[in-house]
């Protein structure tokens, strides 16, 4: 008995420090959030149940009277109504975050039965944060979500998909539930679901997370239920729901992939699944894993590379910087910033990252972060068998496949597929401490102490001080934080409703709150643009019979411009060209500089090369809006790590070679006399710069441009 007793105290004492790690051993703060308000419910909680015992008892026994069909349609409803308030309250129905605007515009594009578009003649007045914009306009993300999302893009509702998703993630936890525990944990673990916040705010939003977390729970009920009965169609369910989670989120159908496999070998070896059955399982799953690369091909040119890749490759000096793992190589600087770790990503990062994701998780997950004590009780004793450990892998799994990622991820996002799980684990843990404490608190009233009603009443308070504070001010609450949210709202919509057709806005700061009324056909009435300073005569003279506009940010409202339309000369800012050139593999970036004496670019930066050597080749694409003979200035950066090249136009090559080095940084105004002039026709044009080498006092081979400019010759 003694040895019992010890054995269970360090297994307590285990559990409690495996619970105070995901917290960052952070005790108070998980007491004292939101300003205390949680705790003072509970305490307020307790002592009320204590004194209304009874009462309390009698409400609770007539609530699990109602039917199931109650139950779940309450809790569905609750959980679609408020995530349709959010996407059309406060979010007005438009995306926010780049995800979002991505998501919704791969939907669109789908509509009209395109995965991608043809680039702009004019592209880099169309980029925006993780679209491809080289030729085929495209972001980088996964097609599983927006296809569905289509189906909402088509009739013009695409933020009622997420809501109805959210209800149905809801629903199913209670169906999970009822496999592995009884009626009364099912219920309690989905009412709990129904009310989270972070659910519902994800619900309310255009992210992945509702549908994979609904394949999440498809997989897991499946595999639940061939378990019993090995039927084809739960076999070729399970294979879709995996199946389709790679093509939407592949990183978390890989975690989840021996959670759904180690348990169905066990009972393949055991004769209760025939082989059959997971063999048209695997084949469903195959085909999408087909169209997730064939995707990748029309998209890249080669099945192996993902539109990620691409992305990345694009815009980041280490190009595989996203890629899972440790090293000095993984951090995607550009796009994080301090948060994509500029120095490289080791594991003691990744212990960082973990505590930050799971705080943020927990206190979103439940607001009463203290309920997640509850979580492992399940497993301190041997009742609910097997498939209770199915839950925890759904859990352990996810939290070890984004371990090797780096980026942190908005509100813990990144584990919120595994949250049926913890609200079951947590609903059962709930009901095997209140029969614990039943005979303790018995005993406390046998000998007339005051404590066994609160005894009694500490697990109700815990759920309804959940309830309470969810109800009654966190969800609440949700409303404020998603006003503006991103710093995007229907503001450009609204200015721009008394435009004239065929209006042309030039927007430089918060591009992504203009960029989602762009259809991926382009043009449409009113065309929203990057405001690139002296370049915007190009969108004045590739439209010449358009009116024009720009955002004044001090005044917050648009101002008229008289358009320049003469096609005669085209300037180019030659830092705007980065995403939608070509090279030969080294790194094509906008660079801030300033020349030794002080003097500063035509625009904000320069574009630089890194080239590697002799052969390395930048080029990018530049429109002409008039046949003719053209004159052409470019003005080069110098500098002691600069090299010698050539230019190409149209593949053809200048026979005047120009040498960037000089002593300090500096600029160089060159004319290229043997090639002039060029016999351009309207359209586009390619400029190629080839490395040649390197002057002998030169430490390098990189290309700097400032600026480009064509000048037509006049008969």
């Amino acid at each position: 008995m003694v040895g019992s007793w010890i054995k269970s105290g360090i297994m307590l004492c285990l559990y409690i420090l495996i619970v105070l790690f995901c917290f960052n051993w952070l005790f108070k703060e998980i007491f004292t959030a939101f300003a205390y308000r949680p705790l003072l419910i509970f305490l307020g909680a307790m002592v009320f149940l204590a004194i209304f015992e009874k009462p309390a008892a009698r409400i609770w026994n007539r609530l699990n009277e109602i039917s199931v069909r109650w139950w779940i349609a309450i809790c569905a409803l609750f959980s679609f109504c408020i995530c349709t308030y959010f996407a059309y309250g406060p979010l007005e129905s438009i995306p926010h975050a780049f995800d979002d605007v991505c998501y919704i515009w791969m939907a669109r594009a789908y509509t009209m039965g395109r995965l991608w578009v043809e680039s702009h003649d004019l592209p880099e007045f169309f980029q925006q944060v993780f679209f491809i914009n080289d030729g085929k306009w495209y972001p980088q993300f996964q097609p599983g979500w927006p296809a569905l999302l289509a189906l909402g893009a088509f009739v013009g509702q695409e933020y009622l998909v997420n809501p109805i998703l959210t209800a149905v993630a809801v629903v199913l936890s209670y169906y999970i539930g009822r496999h592995i525990f009884d009626e009364r944990i099912a219920r309690l673990a989905m009412a709990m679901m129904a009310v989270s916040q972070m659910l519902l705010y994800f619900g309310g939003l255009a992210f992945t997370h509702p549908l994979s977390l609904v394949l999440t729970e498809i997989a897991i009920l499946t595999t639940l239920r061939l378990s019993e009965k090995d039927t084809i169609p739960d076999a070729l369910l399970l294979g879709l729901a995996l199946g389709w989670l790679f093509i939407t989120r592949a990183l978390n159908m890989v975690s989840l992939l021996p959670v759904v496999v180690v348990p169905l070998m066990v009972l393949l070896l055991r004769g209760r699944v025939r082989f059959s059955r997971l063999v048209s399982g695997a084949l469903v799953a195959l085909v999408f894993l087909g169209l997730q690369f064939g995707y990748n091909h029309v998209l890249t040119g080669d099945a192996t590379v993902w539109p990620q890749e691409r992305y990345f490759k694009l815009t980041e000096a280490e190009p595989r910087c996203h890629d899972l793992g440790f090293g000095k190589h993984i951090g995607c600087e550009n796009l994080h910033g301090p948060e994509g770790f500029p120095n490289g990503f080791y594991p003691s990062d990744a212990v960082d990252v973990f505590h930050h994701r799971m705080g943020q998780f927990l206190l979103t997950l439940f607001g009463w972060q203290a309920m997640f004590f509850f979580v492992g009780v399940p497993f301190f004793t041997s009742r609910y068998g097997w498939k209770k450990y199915l839950l925890l892998a759904v859990f352990l799994t996810l939290i070890g496949g984004y371990f090797f990622f780096y980026f942190h991820g908005a509100r813990g996002r990144y584990y919120i597929e595994s949250c049926f799980a913890v609200f079951l684990l947590v609903a059962a843990g709930m009901k095997l401490i209140s029969e614990w404490l039943e005979p303790v608190s018995r005993k406390a009233e046998a000998v007339h102490s005051p404590y066994g009603a609160l005894i009694r009443a500490f697990v109700p308070a815990m759920g309804m001080a959940y309830f309470v504070f969810n109800l009654a001010f966190f969800i609440p609450s949700t409303d404020g934080m998603l006003q503006n949210f991103y710093g995007v709202d229907r503001r450009y919509d609204r200015m721009t409703a008394d435009l004239p057709e065929k209006s042309i806005i030039f927007v430089r700061y918060d591009y992504q709150a203009a960029f989602l009324y762009l259809s991926p056909g382009l043009p449409e009435t009113h065309l929203f643009v990057l405001d690139l300073g002296k370049q915007n005569r190009q969108m004045m003279q590739y439209y010449p019979d358009w009116h024009f506009y720009t955002y004044n940010y001090d005044t917050k409202k648009l101002e008229k411009l008289e358009p320049d339309t003469d096609p005669s000369t085209v300037f180019v800012e030659a830092e705007y060209k980065f995403l939608s050139g070509d090279w030969s593999g080294e790194y094509l970036h906008p660079e801030v500089f300033i020349a030794g004496d002080g003097a500063k670019p035509s625009g904000e930066m320069v574009l630089s090369f890194d080239a590697s050597g002799a052969g390395s080749f930048a080029a990018f694409e530049q429109y002409v809006f008039k046949d003719g003979n053209y004159d052409l200035d470019i003005n080069f950066v110098t500098g002691p790590n600069r090299g010698r090249y050539e230019l190409s136009i149209d593949g053809k090559v200048c026979a005047d070679t120009v040498d960037l080095y000089s002593t300090t940084p500096g600029f160089l105004l060159w004319r290229p006399e043997a090639c002039l002039p060029l016999n351009l026709n309207k359209g586009k044009h390619r400029f190629a710069f080839r490395t040649l080498g390197r002057n002998p006092a030169s430490n390098s081979f990189s290309l700097g441009i400032d600026w480009m400019q064509l000048q037509l010759r006049q008969p």
